[in-house]
């Protein structure tokens, strides 16, 4: 057995060598630069070349070595470039390499289909999926052509052929597959986009199914993941009716967080971020309902102070309200407090008769009584007719006494005390309405000292009313509220 290493014989030695061999190995170290081959073959350098039964005969490297014209001629034209040899090649005694030209059709054959393929092949590059078909259809004539004029040696090129028509048969399998999957996909965004959410799910979860050999699958999950947020998104309660689906709501929104917190689009992270201010506000609420119920005892122990609350009992709803700050807790408090105000600062009443006037004459007495002007001849009003009722001004039964205009300071009207109690009743509505505003206060206070002013220069006067009425309560009680003390508590009542 002779063995040769073709890696140790020179480059037109090595190629006189190849040419003896038969076409499948030919077409095979041609189909190796491929790139295809390299799992089949070993590389070139590693081919054993070895005389036994069953191989062809080599000639020995001694006589191979003389035949340098031939040896040049083929490497001139270039491995496996084809066509028939020059006549002048074999001009130096080429009887042991008869075997070399009656092979070198087949030569010419394989680099003929070598090239087809390697045009197919080239034609792929970059091919859409009718451009694969095209070429598929080439492939399968390749192949047929091959099978009909197949020569000795040739099962091994057929076998390569049929796998990478195989393979191709396959890429084109794979679009198809591809292209089915797009549309599916187009189809959920649609859906997505029309809020028809079930819809678009069920055509995500058919592609991540049944196409998840052709897809990217992590962008697709992502993207059923964006419409399943989106259509929870639409069930979650942002807004509930009333306490008791607080604790829902809660933990409604940290699940919904808690799944989609790694989303990264600009609209899903903007969503997320508006949720979470919600959660917060939830918690919140949650919190404020805890302290509420903790404060219902508390307030509702305040009653004993009812009976006098200035003091210990304002002091204690300022400590409620600092402990449990919530605004139902300040609420209660608030009303409790201008309870206690209301009966503090009730209203005024006066005993005189509904509609009685007065009217100071230029002597400095008030004149009482229910007055019926006086006009002369012209209309113009030139004194007042005094009555002792309102019945008896009505229905007069008797001649009473007139008072000239020119006796009088004005016109009569509402008695003093009313006025005064008009406007401490004005006062006081103002005051129990904003019980916590500083300037509502200080002008109840006022209005009461004007009050008490007015009613003592009017009873200096004869003829005033002799009523029990008085401010100077009120004036005491609002100045106790203003010292500092107790307006802090106050402002701990009223202010967030």
């Amino acid at each position: 057995m002779v063995v040769l290493k073709i890696a140790v014989i020179s480059k037109p030695i090595a190629i006189l060598v190849l040419g003896c061999l038969p076409l499948a190995a030919l077409t095979v170290a041609s189909f190796a630069g491929l790139g295809d081959l390299d799992r089949d073959l070993p590389s070139i350098d590693a081919i054993d070349l070895t005389t036994a039964g069953g191989s062809p005969s080599l000639p020995s490297p001694d006589g191979l070595e003389g035949d340098q014209a031939l040896a040049e001629a083929v490497v001139e034209r270039e491995f496996f470039a084809g066509g028939p040899l020059p006549e002048n090649a074999l001009a130096a005694n080429p009887s042991h390499l008869n075997s070399l030209v009656s092979d070198w059709k087949h030569w010419s054959d394989a680099t003929d289909l070598v090239g087809e393929v390697l045009a197919v092949e080239e034609s792929l590059v970059g091919a859409e999926l009718a451009q694969l078909e095209s070429a598929r259809d080439r492939f399968e004539k390749i192949q047929a052509d091959c099978r009909k004029k197949a020569p000795a040696g040739s099962a091994r090129l057929l076998r390569v052929l049929d796998r990478r028509g195989r393979e191709l048969q396959d890429e084109i399998g794979m679009r198809r597959k591809r292209v089915q999957a797009d549309k599916l996909l187009r189809d959920a965004e649609s859906a997505c986009r029309e809020r028809q959410y079930d819809e678009g799910l069920s055509l995500y979860q058919q592609v991540l199914r049944e196409y998840s050999a052709v897809i990217d699958v992590q962008a697709v999950e992502e993207r059923l993941r964006t419409a399943k947020f989106w259509h929870e998104l639409e069930k979650l309660p942002l807004e509930s009716p009333g306490e008791q689906d607080l604790v829902r709501r809660r933990d409604s929104l940290v699940r919904f967080l808690d799944d989609y917190s790694g989303l990264s689009g600009g609209p899903e992270q903007e969503k997320l971020r508006e949720i979470s201010g919600r959660l917060e506000a939830v918690r919140l609420e949650l919190r404020q309902a805890e302290m509420n119920d903790a404060a219902r005892q508390p307030i509702a122990g305040l009653e004993k102070y009812d009976a006098r609350p200035f003091g210990e009992g304002l002091a204690t709803a300022a400590q409620i309200a600092e402990k449990y700050p919530t605004a139902w807790v300040r609420g209660q408090l608030q009303q409790r407090v201008v309870a206690w105000l209301g009966r503090a600062l009730p209203r005024k009443r006066l005993d005189e008769p509904a509609g009685i006037e007065e009217v100071e004459t230029t002597s400095g007495n008030i004149l009482r009584g229910f007055f019926e002007p006086v006009a002369d001849a012209g209309g113009g009003v030139i004194g007042y007719k005094s009555y002792p009722t309102a019945e008896e001004r009505k229905n007069p039964t008797r001649n009473v006494g007139r008072y000239p205009a020119a006796d009088l300071r004005g016109v009569p009207n509402l008695s003093v005390p009313r006025q005064c109690v008009d406007a401490y009743t004005n006062a006081q509505s103002r005051l129990l309405a904003d019980a916590g505003n500083l300037d509502c206060w200080l002008a109840f206070r006022r209005t009461c000292e004007s009050a008490e002013t007015a009613l003592v220069d009017y009873r200096r006067k004869p003829g005033s009313s002799r009523e029990s009425l008085s401010f100077s309560g009120e004036i005491q009680f609002a100045k106790n509220v203003l010292m500092p003390a107790v307006w802090k508590q106050m402002q701990a009542i009223w202010e967030e």
